[in-house]
């Protein structure tokens, strides 16, 4: 059967990264419980604690930089201090206020175009707000566009070394994108079949 060759073609199509976690067929319509889906994703992509050298955004831990930490912490009249002392519970709270809500990724209905959105403007605002407008309605140019700003990126000085982490996490993105595409590919031949298997019985009686 002809769903049967998609999922063989599948199979050898995704160089699969590794880090895909998100299933977006089974994203929820909840505007909350999404955003919980789409953060354990971004954990895959920011780890612990960084100050390298070369990363223009300084400090940083579980993808928050000290600039953001002390731009909320001044906003909601809190104490400043070192984001190395930030909690998982506080970077989550920024994560959600400060990137997925301020980017409009929470109003976006389709769910891989919300987190495409969400993840760039969590690593650029800028390149998420631009990319959102040219490409809201396309993921697929969106991605392309994402990987055109990182290899730009990546030739200016002390940012080559950044290549492989940028471009192996629109990698995993795009694998989740093409995922579930080729799924819903999938689901509409097996209806197909269905239709035609029902069509013939029907004939037969």
């Amino acid at each position: 059967p002809q769903y049967v060759q998609f999922n063989q073609m599948r199979k050898s199509e995704f160089d699969m990264t590794g880090k895909e976690i998100i299933d977006f067929s089974k994203i929820s319509n909840d505007s909350k419980e999404r955003f919980n889906q789409f953060y354990e994703q971004l954990s895959k992509f920011e780890g612990g604690f960084a100050n390298v050298k070369g990363d223009k955004g300084g400090k940083t831990k579980y993808g928050i930089t000290q600039t953001t930490y002390s731009a909320y912490l001044k906003k909601n009249k809190l104490q400043n201090e070192d984001v190395a002392n930030i909690s998982k519970d506080m970077a989550e709270r920024i994560a959600y206020e400060e990137y997925y809500v301020k980017s409009d990724a929470d109003k976006i209905s389709d769910a891989k175009m919300s987190y495409l959105v969400f993840d760039t403007y969590f690593m650029s605002p800028s390149k998420g707000m631009e990319f959102k407008k040219k490409y809201g309605n396309d993921v697929e140019k969106f991605i392309q566009a994402r990987k055109e700003f990182h290899l730009e990126r990546s030739t200016q000085k002390d940012q080559e070394k950044f290549r492989e982490g940028w471009m192996n996490r629109i990698k995993t993105i795009e694998n989740m994108v093409k995922k579930h595409v080729e799924e819903a590919r999938i689901d509409s031949v097996k209806n197909e079949f269905k239709k035609v298997s029902m069509v013939d019985d029907e004939s037969k009686n």
